[in-house]
């Protein structure tokens, strides 16, 4: 604009849909908008070795998890087998016993709303 920065309002007055983007702000960063079908899933590229993912501005842009920070590191570990074994079994037991729940908490509900479909109750 020859007049300088529009308003949001001026810079949205034709817009029906409006597509934010939040990033922390990084020097030497580009963002690229294209059109294809609607995604919301933010596709991540860095210059990044294969080893350690230390950055290295030589090095062509590499498709990288959302995880990967600025530094190289992985932002969240694979979780261990241990770790994975405890957790299945918290949900092998969720799972075995969600049906009786649900059955209790339907009879305790049809008391509370009664026979009005269009009550509302969360749990």
């Amino acid at each position: 604009n020859k007049n300088g920065p529009l308003s949001a309002l001026e810079a949205t007055s034709n817009c029906q849909n409006l597509h934010v983007v939040l990033t922390h702000n990084r020097q030497e960063q580009c963002i690229a908008i294209m059109g294809q079908m609607e995604s919301f899933h933010i596709h991540k590229y860095m210059r990044v070795t294969g080893k350690n993912g230390v950055n290295d501005p030589n090095l062509p842009l590499k498709y990288t998890s959302r995880g990967h920070q600025q530094n190289g590191r992985i932002s969240a570990k694979i979780p261990t087998m241990e770790s994975t074994k405890e957790h299945w079994e918290s949900l092998v037991s969720y799972l075995q016993s969600l049906d009786k729940a649900l059955e209790e908490l339907k009879s305790i509900l049809k008391q509370v709303v009664g026979d009005d479909d269009n009550n509302t109750v969360i749990v």
